[in-house]
């Protein structure tokens, strides 16, 4: 038997058992084939069984009509791009903004980092991506590094590695964790304008 033929059997076998579930047909007894319990379940779900039919014949017609039942099957979804962070390689140690170390506090109160933020919420809105909070329910919102600033500095300005989050949910993401919690149909963030810019940071 083909490769083929051995998966349609299986399948057929799987419906056939489900049918049978479905209408409290009882398995085969003793004496009896197992296409007799099979060709009753496929009478109870509706198939138009020949009244007499030979016994080399009922399996392949069994296997037939039980193929005709099963659900059609989807095709796989093409995979969607991920969204590229590679950034050019430079020194972090020495990476500032504004004179302010991209992995300190004051980093978060430099005027290239609000911009970029507030290109974040316009890009995605003010509702937390992990748990729909916002501020109407009284959250507080925050923007979020989805690659921790402190263990990818270059990445701290490019806006393809933000997303929004209520301040309970970032904090309990911490630095720890890189889930992106962005919608899988976002459509690929552009490349931040200042990613050009930062290559000449000192």
């Amino acid at each position: 038997m083909e490769k083929q033929q051995k998966l349609e059997l299986k399948l057929a076998r799987r419906i056939i058992k489900g049918l049978l579930r479905k209408h409290g047909i009882p398995n085969a007894q003793p004496g009896e084939s197992q296409w007799d319990a099979a060709l009753a379940a496929l009478r109870a779900e509706g198939v138009k069984v020949p009244e007499k039919m030979s016994m080399r014949g009922r399996r392949p017609f069994c296997v037939r009509a039980a193929l005709m039942l099963a659900p059609p099957t989807r095709e796989p979804k093409p995979a969607k791009p991920k969204v590229q962070m590679n950034a050019p390689r430079i020194d972090t140690s020495t990476l500032t903004i504004e004179g302010v170390s991209v992995m300190s506090k004051e980093f978060l109160s430099t005027y290239a980092w609000r911009r970029v933020r507030m290109l974040a919420l316009k890009l995605h809105g003010a509702r937390c991506m992990c748990c729909g909070a916002s501020p109407a329910t009284g959250a507080v919102m925050n923007v979020d590094h989805i690659k921790p600033r402190k263990l990818f500095p270059h990445l701290a300005l490019d806006v393809a590695n933000l997303q929004v989050l209520c301040h309970e949910c970032n904090h309990g993401k911490g630095n720890w964790d890189d889930t992106d919690w962005r919608p899988d149909d976002r459509l690929d963030p552009v490349q931040s304008d200042h990613m050009k810019s930062i290559r000449n940071l000192e």
